[in-house]
């Protein structure tokens, strides 16, 4: 939908930003769907109702849950940035405690509570980082330079 929209705007140029795990899991879900619902006419099966949520289903609960367990982990290994946190040492100490804080609220809770207290941190650094770049001073002025009452200047 997002990339429809894109073109849709003529903002194609967007598509880029999109991030290749979701590209790719778009892709491999759509793949999925066409080839079930082949499946049918594939074989000759008369099955009820749409496919291919008829079709998968019960064969979906046979199937063991110790088996359904890899599947999450197999798509958490292929998904995550791992070369970032061989790097990690490389970055400021305020990357690495978002990086790192994203990531074990991700495992821990779910990625709505990761991405809320990842965002509030990245705020706090931010407003810090510009607390350290910029100094407020006041400015002193040249001999026989008056103010208006009321008026102080500073340099930033």
């Amino acid at each position: 939908m997002l990339i429809f929209v894109l073109v849709w705007f003529r903002l194609g140029a967007l598509v880029r930003y999109v991030p290749l795990p979701i590209v790719i899991g778009f892709t491999n879900g759509i793949a999925v769907l066409i080839a079930v619902s082949q499946l049918r006419d594939l074989f000759g099966l008369q099955i009820p109702g749409k496919l291919p949520g008829a079709f998968v289903a019960p064969l979906a609960s046979s199937v063991p849950l110790a088996v359904l367990a890899g599947i999450p982990l197999f798509v958490a290994r292929n998904m995550g940035e791992w070369h970032e946190f061989a790097r990690l040492l490389h970055f400021s100490t305020q990357y690495r405690t978002i990086l790192l804080g994203i990531f074990l609220l991700t495992v821990i809770f779910d990625l709505s509570v990761a991405v809320e207290v990842g965002l509030a941190l990245a705020c706090v650094f931010f407003i810090y980082r510009m607390s350290t770049l910029f100094k407020v001073l006041p400015h002193t002025l040249a001999p026989g330079e008056v103010l208006p009452p009321g008026v102080q200047v500073f340099e930033l």
